[in-house]
């Protein structure tokens, strides 16, 4: 039984989605477009719900994860005030990148905005969906022919 990577399809989509999400030259002639403009409608109509319980689900885990680690510390009698600290300051940084990603949820679109301003500076053309889909399918069957998988 073959197992398709149902879960690298769904970040790949996204992530075309999100770096298209500013692109003005949409042909709804073109099935991947099309496709592309709707997820895109779609993805704007739940993100902002996704978003109020994302960040309910994000601080009810923090809180448990919080009160596990001090709680098993205090069980371990290794609650010294430098280690409190020390522990303290690490959540905090890493709670506080996570909710950044939240507040600023616009700043994982410049991830991949940024490789198709340097792709259009660096090729003279710009950059659609058909291209990098169908370069990506170009790559695949390449790699494909050359390492036959099937031996493996």
């Amino acid at each position: 039984m073959e197992k398709k990577p149902t879960f690298l399809i769904l970040i790949l989509i996204l992530l075309i989605s999100v770096s298209f999400a500013d692109a003005g030259t949409i042909d709804m002639n073109n099935p991947i477009d099309k496709f592309l403009q709707t997820f895109i409608i779609k993805y704007q109509e739940w993100q902002a719900k996704f978003i109020g319980y994302g960040r309910w689900v994000f601080f009810a885990l923090a809180v448990i994860d919080m009160t596990l680690t001090f709680g098993q510390s205090a069980i371990k009698g290794e609650l010294e005030f430098a280690g409190i600290i020390a522990t303290l300051i690490q959540k905090i940084l890493i709670y506080g990148f996570f909710v950044t990603l939240f507040i600023k949820i616009n700043w994982l679109a410049s991830i991949p905005n940024s490789g198709l301003i340097i792709g259009e500076q660096v090729t003279g053309t710009s950059i659609t969906p058909d291209l990098v889909l169908g370069g990506g399918l170009q790559n695949k069957n390449i790699l494909y022919l050359r390492i036959n998988l099937r031996r493996y």
